[in-house]
Formats: C-alpha cells, sequence, structure tokens
C-alpha cells in the first residue's frame, strides 16, 4: 500500500506504472482480458492480480459491485473509489464507495 498526499490521488492515466507489479509471474490462461481494480482513499491499494473480464461494461459492473461490498463493510468519512485498470494500464473508470 502506498500512501499519496491528503486529497489527492495518482494523475497519471496509467496506474500500471505504479509499484513493481512487473516482479509478480502473470499467467494468462484466458483469452479475456485483465483487469485491475484498485482502491484509493488516501492510499492506493493496488490489485497485483487483477480479473479477466469480458470487456469495459463487465469491468464497470464488477467495480460497482466491489464498491457496493466495501461500502456495506468497511465505514469510512473519507472518500473512497474503486478505480479500474485495463492490461494496458490505463485507468478506464472509476466508481466512488459510498452507502
Amino acid at each position: 500500500m502506498r500512501a499519496l498526499p491528503q486529497g489527492s490521488r495518482p494523475h497519471s492515466t496509467n496506474l500500471r506504472n505504479i509499484g513493481h507489479r512487473s516482479a509478480l509471474p502473470i499467467e494468462r490462461g484466458s483469452d479475456m482480458p485483465k483487469y485491475h481494480f484498485e482502491i484509493i482513499d488516501g492510499y492506493l491499494l493496488e490489485d497485483p492480480v487483477g480479473m479477466d473480464c469480458q470487456n469495459d461494461d463487465q469491468a464497470k459492473v464488477i467495480a460497482h459491485d466491489i464498491a457496493h461490498q466495501i461500502a456495506l463493510d468497511i465505514e469510512s468519512q473519507t472518500p473512497r473509489n474503486v478505480v479500474v485498470i485495463d492490461e494496458d494500464g490505463t485507468e478506464i473508470y472509476q466508481t466512488p464507495i459510498e452507502p
């Protein structure tokens, strides 16, 4: 987990450059694109494994599901978001985590 300055988030549209994901072995058992679901709440919680999704639309639905579950499980006054990163490292979507 990497601390971010108060009230900010990474400004890069290529969040895959943050951290050391390249050191992890990547297994590709599917032809579906891989998406990563990062959590930003003052810190960046990276998703080093990711998930195969059919397309961007399915990844957005999953991001909403993740955000909903986090909102139910963990109360917070800090603004939080689930950020979807495609396999090229580009941020394609983000949704707030709110009740």
